[in-house]
């Protein structure tokens, strides 16, 4: 990685100016070791994208029914509906707040948010 080979050059020049005749270019290689070291934490999490990515997917989305009838094994009615991110087939007695296949949160029933 080109952050860990900037740090350890920066350290070795630290060192060699470390006579005490270029102190305030000390104060810099420190800022930027610093500056350097946090990039590569971010880097670590991940991407903006990949943040915003998954925040979207948190967010609710709302099951797309696959028609208006309603089912029935004999014992229960249900309503057939799809993953509105990657068509996952789920009936509504599922008991899922999370798509198994693409991770996106799903709601069934109405609601006011979108």
């Amino acid at each position: 990685m080109i952050e860990n080979e900037a740090i350890k050059d920066l350290m070795f020049l630290k060192e060699k100016l470390y006579n005490g005749i270029f102190q305030d270019r000390l104060n810099c290689i420190d800022l930027a070791i610093a500056a350097l070291e946090e990039v590569q934490k971010y880097r670590q999490i991940g991407t903006v994208e990949e943040c915003r990515e998954a925040v979207e997917k948190q967010k609710a989305k709302k099951i797309v029914y696959e028609s208006n009838s309603v089912f029935s094994d004999g014992f229960t009615h249900y309503r057939m509906g799809k993953c509105s991110m990657c068509d996952r087939r789920y009936n509504s007695n599922d008991d899922v707040n999370y798509c198994s296949k693409c991770g996106q949160a799903i709601r069934w029933e109405e609601s006011e948010e979108e």
